[in-house]
């Protein structure tokens, strides 16, 4: 694709884009021959609150009538992966198109910033859209390097044990690519090396992001909970112990009964073999990242997976495992096995972001419960409130940051100026799990921002901030 910015006069000139001026909506055909191609790589979190943003900067608005936003498939492998917003763009007249290929937080590092150039990596491909849904993502030959990353934790965290390895990237994505190794070999070796730190990248804080520690329902009762609920405030129900966590992910307790006694069940009523689960994520996962430096610390990396994917569902037996460890793609995977493991009674930890989506619901994957840690809750008096995480009593929080290569285009940057207002804006607090940073100035921040700050260090021990 070509990604060289043309003036709308040379483009109109040459009936490149068709109606350079027509308002409203564009197709998938005028799209691919659009002057203006941006394209973000990284993270899921916080995508509804970027893609109404750039719709915003670039086409003047959020309505179908200034944009369309080409999808993948509802029923396709490539669904909640990659998104295509297209519009006649109020930055240069022109139409201009933006992808977001959301592949997890490692995405949004090495595949823009690696070794300097980048990286091509996959996005929607829009001669596959009949209307707006789209059935494929580009080969390796007709990729771009990503423009812009985004990731819940910022790029010195994916070093070590905290980057992805040739069996977790096969594991996750040849379901989705066929053989990853294979249709994108140069990306698959990019993947798999430390986190690049040269001088030539831009990096911008853009917003704290609350992750929890998920229980299974049968965990939640016998800490003295509720099922399907994530509780408010302080109190010694339905919590668990930093320390008690730290010991379940890295694998120090090398039997059920040890496991069970360290979360504090003496006489489980499970039958099962397995007595605890620990579902996990892959090293792509920024959430996999954190929860290791936060829980672990630096230089430190969680048990391995022992139970394959998907036989947690399988009526109890996790592959015989008393302690069963599962690294589950995304979320939504993460999530199944919480539900699994609340379903047959089984105690059960698992690494998650705060995201609204994420909530406990009792219904479908989503029957599971948040703990407190250390009998703290991120909340207060209403979910979503961040009172404990605002004042610093709730620390399991992240810092997220977009990054690029270098200077970016003008327009480029001005759709990358927009999304890191909207992410550092009160517009993130009612999605439960983002939080804005610090501003410096006292009693002026909105009601979901942070008192304190990592100061753009992962691994630095968060202080309250000058002003605050």
């Amino acid at each position: 694709m070509n990604r060289t910015l043309i003036s709308t006069g040379l483009v109109a000139a040459f009936g490149l884009i068709g109606n350079a001026y027509a308002a409203g909506p564009i197709t998938a055909a005028q799209a691919l021959a659009a002057p203006t191609q941006i394209f973000l790589s990284g993270a899921t979190a916080n995508s509804a609150t970027i893609r109404s943003a750039v719709k915003t900067a670039m086409c003047g608005g959020t309505t179908t009538a200034d944009s369309n936003e080409f999808i993948a498939s509802t029923s396709g492998t490539y669904k909640d992966k990659f998104f295509a917003i297209a519009c006649d763009s109020t930055l240069t007249g022109g139409h201009a198109v933006f992808y977001y290929t959301a592949l997890g937080s490692a995405f949004g590092v090495n595949p823009v910033i690696y070794n300097g150039s980048g990286v091509k990596t996959p996005q929607l491909d829009l001669n596959t859209c009949t209307g707006l849904s789209c059935s494929g993502v580009t080969t390796e030959a007709n990729s771009s390097k990503p423009d812009i990353g985004f990731a819940d934790i910022r790029t010195d965290a994916f070093v070590g044990p905290n980057k992805a390895t040739a069996t977790a990237l096969s594991k996750e994505f040849n379901p989705v690519f066929g053989n990853f190794a294979t249709a994108y070999p140069a990306l698959y070796a990019a993947m798999q090396e430390d986190s690049p730190s040269d001088g030539t990248s831009n990096l911008t804080a853009v917003n704290g992001m609350t992750f929890a520690i998920a229980i299974s329902n049968t965990l939640a009762t016998a800490l003295g909970g509720t099922a399907n609920n994530q509780p408010l405030g302080l109190s010694t129900s339905q919590s668990l112990s930093r320390a008690t966590i730290a010991g379940l992910l890295a694998g120090a307790y090398g039997s059920g009964t040890t496991a069970l006694k360290a979360l504090g069940i003496t006489d489980p009523s499970s039958g099962n073999t397995t007595k605890v689960a620990v579902c996990t994520r892959p090293g792509t996962s920024g959430t996999k990242a954190w929860s290791n430096i936060f829980f672990l610390g630096e230089g430190a990396g969680a048990k391995a997976e022992n139970v394959s994917s998907g036989t947690y569902g399988t009526g109890g037996n996790w592959s015989s495992q008393q302690v069963a460890y599962v690294e589950n793609a995304g979320s939504s995977d993460l999530k199944k096995c919480l539900t699994a493991a609340s379903a047959q009674g089984i105690p059960a930890i698992g690494i998650i972001s705060l995201e609204a989506s994420n909530l406990p619901t009792g219904a479908g994957d989503n029957q599971y419960s948040i703990a407190r840690i250390d009998g703290v809750s991120p909340d207060n008096a209403t979910i979503s409130d961040r009172v404990n995480t605002r004042n610093g009593l709730y620390t399991n929080v992240g810092e997220a940051y977009m990054q690029t290569r270098g200077d970016l285009s003008s327009n480029a940057q001005a759709v990358l100026d927009a999304m890191v207002t909207a992410l550092g804006s009160s517009t993130v607090c009612g999605v439960s799990g983002p939080t804005t940073l610090p501003n410096g100035n006292s009693a002026t921040g909105t009601t979901c921002e942070m008192r304190w700050s990592r100061s753009g260090n992962p691994f630095n021990v968060p202080k309250i901030k000058s002003g605050e």
